[in-house]
């Protein structure tokens, strides 16, 4: 196990292009999916067709073929482009479907939604077995102290897809008192985090401290975020207030950060007593906090008006997140996953409205009769707790009976696969 540990230390991260290259497959993919459906009058329900056209690509991307992330991209997008103009003289009449269909394949964007969320969900449990494997790129993996990485966004990633489909973010105007289902949720991701932090105990298992510390994990930040949340919504009432409150959050994080000794002591203290053991932890809570209030806040820009409203709002919301990334991380602080600063929580934001702008723009150009929502990503949206659970389950399974550091990119693979398959058949069953 420390040597396990050792081998997920002292990394660097990768450029930011490879992290949008990354993303933007998923929305190619499902397009492309749908384009060979529509071609062979498939019913779109194959299981099979699911696994085989969008997550083994994804897999191989992010282990065997992860140095070929821009000839990927290209060849996906030039496919597409292609059939878009092949197909393109009979779209007049395939636009021609009743509003039923159109209703039941768009629904205000929430096509969008679930297959960015199952997507998310998709990748992030690849990852976290992925990254024990030789055959996973280093520079994927979270980054030690400052830059960007596809893991590092992981978190964030999660955070918004929440923050999208929350209670709070799909009403209109501000309603009577909520119901108490909300802390039931909370509390069960809560003991989710407590069960995780004994087991771990338990079996000694590897854990490296500065992901989230000592004694917390990814369950409890979560717990954290949608509680404190709740409190926000109090004052807020609206989620435009909401996203008010979120930069504001933000930038009072920010503040701190930026105060003497604060980075040297998030980055080198001593692990004493409960807020020094678990600082990363805490600090992701508050960097979360901030970055679902505001997710909240511009839920709106994936669902109200039509097709195109949504692209022309998504397309805004992404390029103003990149704009501020940039100011933020060259004039401000460098992107840190530890400190979850405010560059940080920016390019978790501008990843996600790229991606959810990616995937609108495909179900309004698509020339296909139908872009019905991959079963798949639609199973993996609904259930992505339960799933992300199994994936931490199953992950622990593996390295507790495989040695890991030593298996070849073949036997990887295959382990690998293995795992994606038995997460899709749960989800399915779900």
């Amino acid at each position: 196990m420390q040597e396990l540990e050792a081998f997920h230390t002292g990394h660097a991260g990768s450029h930011v292009s490879s992290i949008v290259l990354f993303a933007l497959q998923g929305p190619l993919l499902v397009y492309l999916l749908n384009a060979y459906r529509d071609w062979t009058f498939s019913s779109g329900t194959s299981a099979i067709e699911d696994v085989l056209c969008v997550a083994t690509p994804l897999v191989l991307s992010l282990t065997v073929l992860s140095a070929y992330l821009l000839e990927l991209f290209v060849l996906l997008l030039s496919v597409s482009v292609l059939h878009y103009f092949a197909v393109k003289s009979q779209r007049m009449q395939r636009q021609k479907r009743t509003q039923e269909e159109k209703f039941a394949y768009d629904a205000g964007g929430e096509a969008a939604i679930c297959h960015f969320k199952g997507i998310n969900t998709l990748v992030t449990c690849v990852a976290i077995l992925a990254v024990d494997f030789r055959v996973f790129p280093r520079q994927f993996s979270k980054t030690e102290f400052h830059g960007v990485s596809i893991m590092d966004v992981g978190m964030g990633l999660f955070v918004v897809s929440s923050a999208l489909t929350s209670r709070f973010a799909r009403q209109e105007k501000s309603g009577p008192a909520p119901s108490l289902s909300w802390l039931r949720r909370a509390s069960g991701v809560f003991l989710l985090g407590i069960a995780r932090v004994c087991a771990v105990r338990a079996t000694n298992y590897h854990e490296h401290a500065s992901e989230y510390g000592l004694h917390w994990n990814f369950f409890l930040s979560l717990a954290a975020v949608w509680v404190l949340a709740e409190a926000a919504h109090a004052v807020a009432r609206v989620p435009a207030r909401s996203a008010l409150v979120g930069v504001l959050l933000a930038g009072a994080h920010q503040w701190l950060l930026l105060q003497k000794g604060v980075v040297d002591f998030m980055f080198s203290a001593p692990r004493v007593g409960f807020l020094s053991a678990n600082r990363e932890g805490l600090a992701s809570v508050s960097g979360s906090l901030s970055v679902y209030l505001v997710g909240e806040g511009l839920a709106w820009a994936c669902r109200s008006g039509d097709k195109a409203a949504r692209v022309r709002r998504l397309a805004t919301a992404s390029a103003a997140s990149w704009l501020i990334w940039g100011c933020c991380s060259a004039c401000v602080q460098e992107t840190s996953r530890r400190l979850s600063n405010a560059a940080y929580g920016a390019l978790a934001l501008a990843v996600a409205y790229t991606v959810l702008f990616a995937f609108q723009l495909v179900s309004t150009v698509a020339p296909v009769p139908r872009t019905p929502v991959v079963r798949l990503l639609r199973a993996m949206r609904e259930h992505a707790l339960k799933v992300f659970l199994a994936g931490n389950v199953l992950t622990g399974a593996v390295n507790h009976t495989v040695r890991t550091l030593q298996q070849g990119p073949g036997a990887a693979l295959a382990m690998i696969f293995g795992y994606v398959l038995l997460l899709s058949a749960l989800a399915y069953s779900l």
